[in-house]
């Protein structure tokens, strides 16, 4: 599953368009900003569950 992720989030087309999209909406920006740091949140506590197992 986090490869699938890794691929979707990580492309470079998904990065431009969200780049351009920051760029020219403040909303926007905060917005991806804020799922960014969720979706790396996310994986962080997974690898660390993953781990302990």
């Amino acid at each position: 599953m986090e490869l699938f992720y890794n691929k979707f989030y990580f492309r470079p087309r998904y990065i431009a368009r969200s780049i351009y999209s920051m760029i020219v909406d403040s909303t926007q920006r905060r917005k991806l900003l804020k799922e960014g740091a969720q979706y790396l949140s996310y994986m962080k506590k997974r690898k660390r569950a993953a781990g302990c197992q």
